[in-house]
């Protein structure tokens, strides 16, 4: 966890925390990084924020147009601190969430780069050495991931700082970040680990890990409308039908566990249905679909087969 040499000033006022507060940043306007981060130079490359206007990642599809994000054609391990936190009014632990975008690149001459990585650490005061928290798993790449973090020794603490340790290797995505909040650990978390299996022309199954919520809501959508379809089941699957054939939608869930408290959406998947019926359906969709493949003139149906 070698940092490059730098220092910070605190520059923003203590920010108290009690158990029902939250500190929530969506990083929109001029002043999003104005006394809220502060960043330890990393040699090359620092933090800033982007817009949708200058990025390779879309930004969280959940709130605005911007994300602080770690980009540079250098390699470049760089700190982002977040405002200083008095927990001492909490009755228990802090939880730290954000959601993250990280993937692998490969350019025009066939360079790949490997996908920029992170890693939190915390302390109990503004000068004392960091202590490592988490590395932010491999996996969360491809699309924005909600991350939590349970945050150590936070109960109780009157000054307690986080920082975000980005790592990139000239990566042109970068690390990017958004919707970051600070506040009580929650004990309503979105279901984890949603896949969808058993994919056809018109039906998927979706699957998640259960938190022992009294229902879940599913909402689902074919990629690029804003509105969601939704369903709400008392199990931990769900059969989506009917679905458009050769269509590619968009999932998510959600735990109900009162009648008054939900939590967050899961992060979004992504998934296609089939399209395996017979050559004359394949040309009549060909029309609407600029990516057929053509073989001596004829549509290779035998591409929409899942």
């Amino acid at each position: 966890h070698h940092l490059a040499a730098g220092s910070f000033a605190t520059l923003c006022p203590v920010i108290p925390i009690g158990d029902e507060d939250v500190w929530f940043n969506e990083l929109e306007g001029n002043d999003a990084l104005e006394c809220t981060w502060q960043v330890l130079d990393g040699g090359h490359v620092n933090w800033d924020v982007r817009s949708t206007g200058s990025d390779l990642a879309a930004v969280s599809p959940y709130s605005g147009v911007h994300m602080v994000s770690l980009v540079g054609n250098r390699a470049a391990t760089t700190r982002l601190v977040l405002p200083t936190f008095d927990f001492s009014q909490m009755t228990g632990s802090a939880e730290l969430s954000f959601y993250l975008y990280v993937d692998a690149y490969e350019d025009y001459y066939g360079t790949q780069y490997a996908p920029g990585s992170l890693s939190v650490y915390c302390r109990a005061d503004e000068t004392g050495p960091w202590v490592w928290v988490m590395d932010v798993d491999s996996i969360y790449r491809g699309n924005w991931h909600r991350i939590f973090v349970d945050l150590p020794a936070s109960q109780g603490a009157s000054l307690y700082q986080i920082s975000l340790v980005g790592h990139t290797e000239g990566n042109p995505v970068g690390v990017n970040i958004d919707d970051i909040k600070v506040g009580a650990v929650t004990t309503c978390r979105p279901p984890a680990d949603v896949s969808v299996a058993d994919i056809t022309e018109r039906t998927a199954l979706v699957r998640w890990n259960g938190n022992g919520a009294s229902a879940y809501k599913v909402q689902y959508r074919s990629a690029g409308n804003w509105s969601w379809n939704a369903r709400t089941v008392e199990e931990d699957s769900v059969v989506l039908t009917p679905l458009d054939m050769f269509s590619r939608y968009e999932v998510r869930v959600c735990a109900v566990c009162s009648a008054y408290e939900q939590s967050d959406y899961s992060n979004v998947i992504t998934f296609t249905t089939g399209f395996c019926t017979d050559r004359t359906e394949a040309l009549d969709y060909a029309v609407f679909d600029a990516d057929t493949t053509v073989v001596d003139g004829l549509v290779d149906y035998n591409t929409y087969c899942s």
